[in-house]
């Protein structure tokens, strides 16, 4: 009632047939896990009415963006980035309370779409 010889082809040959597709698997994957080291670092977070870009290796940060303009901050400056441009900031505020008046009333002024973060508004 048992035919050994089925038996074995039954469990050698599918073992035989994951051992030759396992082979050049772990061969990608460890290719895969070899990264090179990263040109550029994005990091994007989610708020509740836009997306915040931070930049850590420049130390700039994008936190109110609006179709053309996205006004955020430097490490010694608030800027005004243009979208099409987005290398250097288009126009640079001190990095203090004035400043930041400044950079928003000048954002405003230039965006015709955006939203204020603490109301909702646009």
């Amino acid at each position: 009632t048992h035919n050994t010889l089925i038996e074995v082809a039954w469990t050698v040959i599918p073992v035989i047939i994951l051992v030759v597709i396992a082979i050049p698997s772990f061969r990608i994957l460890f290719v895969q896990l070899n990264t090179p080291p990263a040109d550029l670092t994005i990091k994007a977070t989610g708020n509740q009415w836009n997306w915040t870009y931070t930049y850590p290796d420049e130390k700039v940060e994008f936190t109110h963006s609006g179709q053309r303009y996205l006004l955020g901050y430097g490490r010694e400056y608030f800027g005004i980035w243009d979208r099409q441009s987005p290398a250097t900031p288009a126009y640079r505020f001190t990095r203090s309370d004035d400043g930041w008046v400044q950079a928003w009333q000048k954002y405003v002024s230039i965006e015709t779409n955006y939203m204020d973060l603490r109301t909702g508004l646009r």
